[in-house]
């Protein structure tokens, strides 16, 4: 396990069109649940006419102009929330405290796996079908391995951590050996007229790419649950939830 940063944790890069549209979202359903849904129940003139609605004498008929960008905005903005990566940190809180779980990736050693899914083409009346006939997944065997760089633990009391999976290997007859045993699992399994095969590295034990831990896992606020944010997603302000937690609670990003 290697942090990008060995000073500690870094930003967090976020795509800066992403972060524009959720508060252009947020911001044009705010202006009409708070500017112009009261102004318009308060007052009339042109605008509420023609776009919020009026009084027709028999009731309040309401324009659909309205009702339409409200509902729009509303469902994108709530989309964007449980789309974010910060929901996806909340969602993976994790019990134990920030120095167990490095500790725990930093001393596990990793699974390099093997897989392959083999299958052949079936034709029905209208379409074409993909019919499964194979699969298999092997693990690569290696003798050991060794953590390369300097284990650092943030020294804040909450940490979004974010792992990805990197290989490298001690010389290059280890990267033959891998090669050749990635080509050796390929040829025995290749049973169909089609297959798709990948390769990959995990950590066993970690759940999630993207987790949050605390030092103490037994103190914390309210506002760094899940629950929390689902209840200002429901209230429209998860924007300024996410920016709060961006802002506050470093990332750390680990490459494994």
């Amino acid at each position: 396990a290697i942090p990008i940063n060995d000073e500690g944790p870094v930003s967090e890069k976020q795509c800066g069109v992403r972060v524009i549209a959720e508060w252009m979202i947020s911001v044009i359903l705010w202006l009409h649940l708070f500017v112009v849904l009261p102004l318009c129940q308060s007052s009339e003139n042109t605008f509420c006419d023609s776009y919020y609605g009026h009084d027709s004498g028999s009731g309040f008929e309401h324009r659909p102009y309205f009702i339409v960008v409200v509902v729009l905005a509303y469902f994108v903005n709530c989309c964007m929330s449980l789309l974010s990566p910060v929901r996806r940190h909340l969602s993976g809180r994790l019990s134990c405290s920030i120095e167990e779980y490095l500790q725990g990736v930093w001393n596990t050693a990793p699974v390099c796996w093997f897989k392959i899914e083999c299958f052949h083409k079936g034709i029905d009346e209208r379409e074409s079908l993909r019919v499964d006939s194979h699969a298999a997944v092997e693990n690569f065997s290696y003798s050991s391995f060794r953590n390369v760089g300097e284990f650092t633990l943030p020294t804040t009391d909450a940490v979004r951590i974010a792992l990805t999976t990197k290989l490298e290997f001690a010389d290059e007859a280890t990267r033959i050996a891998y090669d050749n045993s990635f080509s050796d699992f390929v040829e025995r399994n290749d049973k169909d007229t089609h297959k798709e095969v990948s390769k990959g590295i995990e950590v066993p034990g970690c759940s999630s790419d993207r987790v949050l831990v605390f030092r103490d896992p037994n103190k914390v606020q309210f506002i760094h649950t899940i629950w929390s944010y689902l209840l200002s997603t429901a209230l429209t302000v998860s924007v300024i939830h996410r920016w709060y937690i961006v802002s506050r609670v470093p990332l750390f990003e680990w490459v494994i």
